[in-house]
């Protein structure tokens, strides 16, 4: 039997091209099952935080892709609200030592909370305690400064007047001089006083703030901490929507604590679909750690 080897090249070459177009069809259609797929997980998750009962507030942005041949990924970055603080320094002038302060008091912390482009919330949390004892201190303070100004360059005028004083009017001067003296010495036992007082009060109100502040942050972990268990009990009972990611492959969730650091948890989908949130921690399951 003769063969025709032009037609048997041509046939396999025919057959070549027709299994690589049913392959690429069939792998264009996969990826665009596997983003329906992604697109419904992201959807459940952020149903599963909106109508949770434990977690006030609980929004996340979710995004998911697909690395051929390793899995896919979903990153959760979590609507944490982020404090601002203002600083006092300690090299401002006297004459505007108190602006600081005041910015300070009046925006003790500012609290922002980004969800989304659609959703930008503001909190202003003023001190109800700037007090008028605090106020009245600053204003006496700066009243004492003012004063000891004025009985110093009352006493630089007394001197030049003494330069070319008679001596009828040299006792006159003296009498004055020792009177601007007990000024100055009590508008300066005044500064010293008042600057104590001050100094004592803003410590005593900078430990109220920190202990606050520690506070709201420690609400703020338990809050991540409960919105995480939210998101991975999720992924635990509605991972098998996605049946178009390759079984061989990798399910990983990054769930970014803030802008530096992330707690990671890599699935091996076999065992993300057969877990179950009321019987076991899904975290076991997983490769689990911080970046």
């Amino acid at each position: 039997m003769k063969f025709n080897r032009k037609k048997i090249a041509t046939s396999v070459a025919a057959l070549i091209a027709a299994t690589s177009m049913t392959a690429y069809t069939f792998a264009a259609a996969d990826y665009d099952r596997i983003k329906k797929d992604i697109n419904v997980m992201v959807g459940i998750i952020k149903s599963s935080l909106s109508d949770s009962e434990d977690c006030h507030q609980c929004k996340a942005d979710i995004s998911g892709y697909y690395l051929a041949d390793q899995g896919v990924v979903f990153s959760v970055n979590p609507g944490n609200p982020h404090i601002f603080g203002f600083r006092t320094s300690s090299a401002v002038a006297p004459s505007v030592a108190g602006i600081s302060g005041l910015v300070e008091e009046i925006f003790e912390d500012v609290q922002i909370s980004i969800q989304s482009d659609e959703d930008f919330n503001w909190e202003f949390h003023t001190s109800d305690d700037l007090t008028n004892d605090h106020l009245e201190i600053q204003k006496a303070l700066r009243e004492a400064r003012r004063d000891a100004r004025e009985a110093s360059r009352e006493l630089r005028e007394l001197d030049l007047q003494a330069i070319h004083a008679q001596k009828d009017e040299i006792q006159s001067l003296e009498e004055q001089e020792l009177a601007l003296r007990e000024q100055l010495r009590a508008a300066e036992e005044d500064i010293k006083m008042l600057s104590e007082s001050l100094r004592r009060q803003t410590k005593e109100r900078n430990q109220e703030r920190e202990s606050r502040r520690a506070t709201k942050l420690a609400e703020q972990r338990k809050q991540f901490a409960v919105m995480e268990d939210i998101v991975l009990n999720t992924f635990c009972d509605y991972s098998r929507t996605m049946r178009h990611v390759p079984k061989s492959e990798k399910v990983s969730i990054i769930v970014n604590r803030n802008d530096a650091e992330s707690n990671i948890y890599v699935f091996d989908q076999d065992k993300l679909a057969n877990c179950d949130s009321q019987k076991s921690d899904v975290r076991k399951s997983a490769l689990a750690y911080a970046f």
